[in-house]
């Protein structure tokens, strides 16, 4: 009753009142679903350090409030209620007391605060004190609003079939073969040529080769896929920085600078294919959208999508978009809405978030959030390795073969040094000598003392040194690293 005199609206409130020892578990299962969570007993339940750090992390990752009744270490923004007024009093002590009103006092958490006699909504309104740029951070919830309140504008570069194009690429399997990389004797990804022979994902491999008898049959392999992929993130980092890489196939990066740079998005996108296709010959599609759900689901169909035009694109497709992540699987989710007659993401984002928090669950409330497209976050931009190669130039250039050598011991030194102190270690090594006819690879182990040692000497051949003459003194030598791991 007192909830419902105050303003609130029953039928969105939900209510744990004796939730005990649970109440980091139910806390957390609030914040999947509900944007303002408001938690009393923290210390009577004898919430610790690392559960309060949780839930802090979740509710920045939901885009959700914490507010928290009582004392919470770590809170963004502190609000106290110190010397009430009561309204109603005369000047002389007659008439009859009608309603409090509270004195607030705000503050960065953990910092002084400073009392102020003014209502709680012009105390927000001022930010509290505390600097603008925190003060849509609350008590470990962060608001991810900007002036329209839709989420930011996001392009992401795809390339179709990514396992069966890094696994055909590395079994030399030729381009107009039909391929296909099955996991668990079921096909994971396919290539174009064997989807026109009707083969399709989750077929069994007997029933795949039956449909196309020259389907050849690849194996999963993750960290080859990642390592010929980084190519293709290197070709767009050199036109657009701030890239994260989903998954190997598929990377997004905030569409504002390259949009802005080359002058729309049509532009850019224009720009990045053909800087892909011209550096590594990988096809790739390019979607704009907002949000990075929308933004992949619009890669894979080759379009941009009008600003604040995702719900509208994303409404009649169907909710089977929502199982294609590798990392998550929601079969039973989508299995459930359909026979629910729940058959597009317009139809179940259009139920309310509290019915769908009760009935399925927390990550059914993440995907009823990517179906309204309502975004979880924007992209993560990921930092470019450091370039680790040494180099030294020769001056005079060197006539003789130790001499070069000796050259080199210092280089390997330098470069074993900058591996150690970033707790690195190297298994491949190459040699390169401006002038010489030919590069020479060899694996390594590098001792503590920064001496190298190898299976073969990384030392200029005899063949270098019979065709010195044509090619010159040696006047610059490198040595890059070519593979490190840690």
């Amino acid at each position: 009753m007192a909830a419902a005199e105050a303003g609130v609206r029953l039928e969105r409130l939900a209510l744990v009142p004796h939730p005990k020892r649970e109440l980091v578990a139910v806390a957390a299962a609030l914040l999947d679903g509900i944007d303002l969570v408001t938690v009393a007993g923290a210390e009577r339940a004898g919430m610790r350090a690392a559960d309060r750090q949780r839930l802090m992390a979740r509710a920045r990752q939901r885009g959700a409030v914490l507010l928290v009744l009582g004392s919470w270490p770590g809170a963004d923004l502190e609000l106290s209620c110190s010397c009430p007024r009561w309204q109603g009093l005369g000047g002389e002590g007659t008439g009859r007391l009608c309603a409090p009103g509270p004195g607030t006092a705000a503050g960065p958490g953990g910092g002084a605060c400073r009392a102020q006699h003014r209502d709680a909504a012009a105390r927000a309104r001022r930010g509290g004190g505390a600097r603008r740029g925190r003060a849509d951070r609350i008590a470990g919830g962060r608001v991810n609003a900007g002036a329209s309140g839709s989420p930011a504008r996001v392009l992401a570069l795809w390339s179709p079939d990514w396992p069966v194009t890094a696994a055909a690429q590395a079994e030399r399997v030729p381009a107009h073969r039909p391929a296909a990389v099955v996991v668990a004797n079921r096909v994971l990804a396919y290539s174009a040529t064997a989807r026109a022979q009707g083969v399709r994902r989750g077929l069994r491999r007997r029933e795949a080769q039956a449909r196309c008898p020259e389907l050849a049959v690849l194996t999963p392999d993750a960290g080859r896929d990642a390592r010929l992929f980084e190519p293709v993130v290197a070709a767009v980092e050199e036109l657009a920085t701030g890239v994260e890489v989903i998954r190997p196939g598929l990377v997004a990066l905030l569409a504002r600078g390259p949009v802005g740079y080359f002058g729309g998005e049509q532009r850019a996108a224009e720009r990045l294919v053909d800087q892909v296709a011209a550096r590594t010959a990988v096809e790739c599609q390019v979607g704009v959208a907002d949000g990075l759900f929308a933004a992949v689901l619009a890669a894979r169909r080759g379009v941009s999508v009008e600003p604040g035009g995702t719900p509208a694109f994303l409404a009649p497709l169907g909710v089977e978009e929502l199982d294609r992540e590798p990392e998550v699987d929601r079969s039973e989710l989508v299995g459930l809405l359909r026979r629910l007659g729940l058959r597009s993401l317009g139809a179940f984002g259009s139920l309310p978030a509290s019915d769908v928090a009760s009935r399925f669950g927390a990550d059914a409330v993440l995907a009823h959030r990517l179906a309204r497209g309502l975004d979880p976050r924007p992209p993560v931009r990921r930092r470019p390795p450091e370039e680790l190669a040494v180099e030294v130039e020769l001056d005079p250039p060197v006539e003789r073969v130790d001499a070069a050598a000796f050259a080199a011991r210092g280089l390997a030194e330098q470069l074993h040094r900058a591996l150690a102190g970033r707790g690195l270690s190297c298994t491949r090594l190459g040699v390169v000598a401006a002038g010489a006819p030919r590069r020479r690879d060899g694996a390594v182990a590098v001792r503590s003392d920064g001496g190298v040692v190898g299976d073969r000497d990384l030392r200029l051949n005899a063949r270098y040194r019979t065709t010195r003459r044509s090619s010159g003194a040696v006047p610059q030598r490198r040595l890059p690293e070519c593979i490190h791991r840690p």
